[in-house]
């Protein structure tokens, strides 16, 4: 899928997106990609993060389940050309056009959704979770020994 990401509004841009790079959207962005295969694409080219003055809400909600951190930011678009360098850190909300000096806050993300794009997504975050949940449950309950069908209780 990754061949084909964004390539309805620019032909050649699987061959420009690379691992890690921010796509920087415009208004509403993913607005009518409610199937999570617009994320996954996303996610399968390596997007590093898409910052958007707004976003769809279920395309949202599909990057965040998928692991593809996104940033709301009023009028990103309007101080960002392509091929600039931008660093975003979630955690302290902070976004730097480091091409041009801008910069702007982001609001704040839930740290849960900072655990869950920190496992890589959704899945990966229950994995984790139920592993961790799991090897608790093993420590505090020992396990019976064998069964071999002759004991008497």
């Amino acid at each position: 899928m990754a061949s084909h990401i964004m390539s309805g509004a620019d032909p050649d841009f699987p061959t420009k997106v690379g691992k890690g790079d921010i796509i920087v959207g415009g208004r509403n962005f993913g607005c009518g990609s409610s199937r999570e295969e617009a994320a996954a694409c996303m996610n399968e080219a390596g997007v590093g993060a898409l910052v958007a003055p707004s976003f769809g809400r279920i395309f949202m909600r599909n990057c965040i389940n998928l692991g593809v951190p996104v940033a709301v930011c009023a009028g990103i678009d309007d101080h960002v050309t392509q091929g600039d360098e931008l660093e975003i850190d979630f955690e302290a909300g902070h976004l730097r056009n480091v091409t041009n000096g801008y910069e702007a806050s982001l609001p704040a993300m839930a740290p849960e959704l900072l655990l869950l794009l920190g496992a890589g997504g959704l899945v990966e975050y229950t994995r984790r979770a139920l592993a961790a949940r799991s090897a608790a449950s093993e420590k505090e309950a020992p396990h019976p020994g064998p069964v071999s069908g002759t004991e008497k209780p």
